[in-house]
């Protein structure tokens, strides 16, 4: 076979490689993209009328739970709700994104007072000689 004719075939059988026919199983068929509604739950634990606890009566979320699907042993990234949250939103790992609380993005929070997150002016010091300065 000459070399014309070589590429001739090749040329051939590429144009007829980018032919698009439509599949059997997709004629008419519209693509239909699935209803997916997340709910998320947090910061109560097992405290669930449908995981069995009898003080905590939560009628609404255990209709959602007799209705959807329940995760019973589901897992996450991190132990707390700011940073698995960001995780679920972003679909990175804590160290990708990092979020670590409230105070990773500019608020200040309290663990023994009363007072509301506040929105700082600066970010949280990050070296340990301005963390003793603070305290």
């Amino acid at each position: 076979m000459s070399l014309a004719m070589i590429r001739l075939t090749l040329c051939a059988a590429l144009l007829l490689s980018l032919q698009t026919r439509p599949s059997a199983a997709g004629v008419g068929a519209p693509e239909v993209s699935p209803n997916i509604l997340l709910i998320v739950s947090e910061d109560n634990g097992p405290e669930l009328g449908c995981y069995g606890d009898p003080y905590v009566r939560t009628p609404n979320l255990d209709k959602l739970a007799g209705e959807g699907v329940w995760f019973s042993r589901a897992y996450v990234a991190q132990a707390g709700c700011s940073q698995s949250r960001a995780s679920i939103l972003t679909g990175l790992y804590p160290h990708q994104h990092g979020q670590i609380g409230l105070a990773t993005w500019g608020y200040s929070y309290y663990f023994f007072g009363n007072e509301p997150p506040v929105q700082r002016d600066t970010a949280p010091p990050t070296d340990k000689s301005a963390k003793k300065k603070r305290s």
